[in-house]
């Protein structure tokens, strides 16, 4: 387990730096790269705006494009939108997670999915909780009800 940890920290960390030198790879090399921010919600706004840049990107040539991402989540018309374009896009797209503190939650989540290569800075998080009910009170009652496996052992 330890072992699988530490692979993962490593990738992560590699992909973190690959990401933080590309503006001045871009500079030495001719090579560019694109930057797209999504900082709130996810709507039909930002899904025009992430349309228009990966399409700007395809125009200019970019080497690779990065999808920055500090949002709660949205609508899920504007997400599946993003998710077409992303997937659809001749640019590789990377999706970044930042800055420290910033998540990407619900929508978010499955946009940075579709990404081809999904980064996080240090101190972020992705996916969402979602209530539901107390499995607690579920599991008892199914214990109380003869005749459906519900039967409680003690031990």
């Amino acid at each position: 387990m330890r072992i699988v940890k530490a692979a993962l920290v490593a990738a992560i960390a590699i992909v973190a730096l690959v990401v933080s030198l590309l503006p001045g790879l871009a500079e030495e090399s001719g090579s560019l790269a694109l930057t797209i921010s999504i900082d709130g919600a996810i709507g039909p706004a930002s899904a025009s705006y992430v349309k228009d840049a990966l399409a700007r990107a395809g125009e200019r040539r970019a080497e690779i494009v990065i999808l920055r991402l500090n949002t709660p989540g949205g609508l899920n018309t504007s997400m599946r939108e993003i998710i077409a374009d992303v997937l659809a896009s001749p640019v590789p797209v990377i999706g970044y997670v930042a800055p420290s503190g910033a998540h990407a939650a619900s929508a978010g989540t499955y946009i940075l999915y579709a990404t081809h290569i999904a980064a996080m800075a240090p101190g972020t998080n992705i996916g969402a909780a979602t209530p539901g009910a107390d499995w607690r009170s579920d599991t008892r009652s199914a214990e109380r009800r003869p005749g459906q496996g519900g039967q409680r052992q003690e031990g």
